[in-house]
C-alpha cells in the first residue's frame, strides 16, 4: 500500500489530495461539474463531494415522499388483485394473466422503491449503498418486471381482441396447461432476456471529497470512501438498443392495434344501437299500417331501457380502452425514451436527474394504475363516475352565479352607457 497525490481541478485551481492505493492503480479524476460515470478500465475514482449530490434536499424530499406514496398504493392494489382473482369465477387465461400482472408489478415497485428509497434519503444520492449482490440483481428483476408486465398488457389484448372481436366468447376457453405453459414462457423468457444485467454493471469503489471553504487559502483536504453502481455505457446501450427495437417497440404496436380494432369494433356495435333504438321510437310513434299489429309497433320501455343502458356501457367501454392506450403509451414510452438517450449523451445536469427519477415514478405509478384499470375497472367506473358528478354539482352553481354576475356588470354597463348618451 502507498500514498499516491491525486489532482482535482475546481474553478480552475488545482488541488491535491494523497489517497492510499494499490500498485498499478488506474485512476479517473473527476472535477467538480464532471459527470461521474463510465469510467473504462477505471479501479478507483476520485470525485468531488458535489459530484455525487445531483438533487437538491427539496427535490430529494419531493421524490421521497412520491416514492412512499406510489409504492403504498401499488403494493395494496396489487395484493388485492392476487387476493380477487385467486378466488374469483372468470376465465382462467384472464385470471392467470392479472395474477401474473400483479406480480411482476409488485416485482417493480418493490426493486425500484428499494433503490429510490436509499438514494433519495441520503444526501449522495449518486452513489450506491446496497451492496455489491444488489448492484447486479435489482437491475435484472428491475427489467425482468418490465418485460413481463409488457408481455401480458399485451396478452389481455388479444385475449380481449379474440373474445369481442372474433365474436368467439363461447369457444375462446384455452385450456389451463395452455395457460400455465404460456405464462412460464413468458417469464422464462424474459429472465433470460434480462440476464446479461447480471454481469453488465460494476460495483466501484470512489473516493469522495468534500470541497474546501472559499476562504481558506491552504486547505487541508480529506476523503471518505463510497461505491457507485454503474455499467459501460456502450455495452448498456447496445443492451437496451436491441431490447427497444425488437421487443418493447413490437409490443407497443401490437397493444396500440390491438386496442384500436377493439374501440373500433365497439364504437360501430354502439352506433347499431344507437340506431334501432332510434327505428324503434319511430315505429312506436307512426301511425300502424293496415297489415301491422298493434303490438308488432310496440316497443315497450324495458326494451328500449336495456338498448339504452347496453349503448351506455359500449361508449363507456370505448372510452377505457382509450384510457388504457393512452396510460400505457404515456407511461412507458418516454422512459424508454430516456433511458436510450442517456446511454448515448452525457447527463451531468440537476435536469436530467430531476427527469429521470420523475420518469420512473411514472412508470411505478403505472404499476399502481393496472389494477384500477384492469381487475377492479367496475369499481373504478363508478368511483370515477361518483367524483365526476360531485365535482359538477359543487361547480355549476359557481358557474351560474359568474354567469349572473357576469350578466349583471353588462347590464349595469349598459345603462350606465346609456345615462351618458342621454345627458350629452
Amino acid at each position: 500500500m502507498s500514498y499516491k497525490s491525486n489532482l482535482l481541478m475546481l474553478n480552475n485551481v488545482e488541488y491535491w489530495i494523497n489517497i492510499p492505493l494499490e500498485e498499478n492503480t488506474i485512476i479517473s479524476r473527476v472535477n467538480a461539474d464532471d459527470e461521474y460515470g463510465d469510467y473504462e478500465d477505471t479501479d478507483i475514482v476520485v470525485v468531488w463531494e458535489t459530484a455525487v449530490q445531483p438533487l437538491t434536499d427539496i427535490q430529494r424530499l419531493i421524490f421521497l415522499t412520491l416514492t412512499i406514496l406510489v409504492a403504498f398504493v401499488s403494493v395494496v392494489g396489487n395484493s388485492l388483485v392476487l387476493y380477487v382473482n385467486i378466488s374469483r369465477k372468470q376465465r382462467f387465461l384472464f385470471r392467470a394473466c392479472l395474477i401474473s400482472l400483479a406480480i411482476s408489478d409488485l416485482i417493480f415497485v418493490a426493486v425500484t422503491s428499494c433503490i429510490y428509497l436509499s438514494k433519495f434519503s441520503t444526501a449522495n444520492s449518486a452513489v450506491w449503498i446496497l451492496g455489491p449482490a444488489a448492484c447486479s440483481f435489482l437491475p435484472f428483476f428491475q427489467t425482468l418486471a418490465v418485460l413481463v408486465n409488457s408481455i401480458l398488457l399485451v396478452c389481455i389484448a388479444l385475449d380481449r381482441y379474440m373474445a369481442v372481436v372474433r365474436v368467439i366468447k363461447g369457444s375462446w376457453e384455452p385450456s389451463k396447461l395452455f395457460t400455465i405453459t404460456c405464462c412460464i414462457i413468458i417469464w422464462g423468457f424474459s429472465a433470460g432476456v434480462s440476464s446479461p444485467l447480471l454481469s453488465i454493471y460494476d460495483y466501484l469503489k470512489i473516493y469522495i471529497v468534500p470541497l474546501p471553504e472559499p476562504d481558506d487559502e491552504n486547505p487541508q483536504l480529506t476523503y471518505y470512501v463510497q461505491y457507485l453502481c454503474g455499467s459501460d455505457k456502450a455495452e448498456n446501450g447496445y443492451f437496451f438498443a436491441i431490447i427497444f427495437s425488437f421487443i418493447f417497440a413490437p409490443l407497443l404496436i401490437t397493444f396500440l392495434w390491438l386496442n384500436s380494432v377493439l374501440a373500433k369494433e365497439v364504437w360501430k356495435r354502439r352506433i347499431d344501437v344507437a340506431s334501432s333504438i332510434s327505428e324503434a321510437e319511430n315505429t312506436s310513434t307512426s301511425q300502424a299500417t293496415p297489415g301491422l299489429r298493434a303490438q308488432d309497433a310496440y316497443v315497450s320501455p324495458e326494451i328500449s331501457a336495456r338498448r339504452a343502458e347496453r349503448r351506455q356501457r359500449q361508449v363507456r367501454m370505448f372510452k377505457v380502452i382509450l384510457v388504457l392506450m393512452a396510460v400505457f403509451f404515456v407511461c412507458r414510452l418516454p422512459n424508454w425514451i430516456y433511458t436510450l438517450y442517456k446511454l448515448g449523451n452525457i447527463v451531468q445536469d440537476n435536469f436530467f436527474w430531476v427527469v429521470n427519477y420523475a420518469l420512473g415514478i411514472v412508470v411505478m405509478a403505472n404499476c399502481m394504475l393496472n389494477p384500477f384499470l384492469y381487475t377492479f375497472l367496475s369499481e373504478t367506473i363508478r368511483l370515477t363516475t361518483i367524483f365526476a358528478g360531485i365535482i359538477c354539482g359543487v361547480c355549476t352553481p359557481c358557474v351560474k352565479l359568474f354567469k349572473c354576475q357576469t350578466s349583471r356588470k353588462e347590464e349595469i354597463q349598459g345603462n350606465d352607457g346609456e345615462k351618458s348618451h342621454s345627458i350629452e
